[in-house]
């Protein structure tokens, strides 16, 4: 199972930084895009398509694939298939590319 960029990232929160709150990974995801287009980005390590990621939905943004990858991997509970990705957080690469978001993350992640 091959995963797209922001499954992975929404991945990478809940094992990083123990976000295991879909609502809470919806709403770091959207306020990160906002900040990747006041920075003008074209391409995003988050985003497959810097376009049309987010669906209005009754409790705020949605981005549809990362929910409905989080909801599938919170209720299963499988691991199975992530062994690569968790592999893939441990080096410094992905650190260094998702390193201008962290003081983002730091500030969202324990907010209500």
């Amino acid at each position: 199972m091959s995963l797209k960029k922001v499954e992975k990232f929404s991945l990478y929160l809940l094992e990083k930084y123990k976000i295991d709150s879909i609502l809470k990974i919806q709403k770091i995801l959207f306020f990160l895009r906002v900040y990747e287009m006041k920075k003008g980005k074209n391409s995003s390590p988050i985003f497959d398509n810097c376009n049309n990621n987010f669906q209005a939905w009754m409790y705020g943004p949605v981005n549809v694939d990362s929910y409905e990858f989080m909801r599938w991997k919170l209720r299963s509970g499988e691991d199975e298939g992530d062994d690569n990705v968790l592999l893939e957080f441990k080096d410094k690469k992905v650190e260094k590319l998702y390193a201008e978001y962290k003081p983002i993350i730091d500030k969202l992640k324990d907010k209500d």
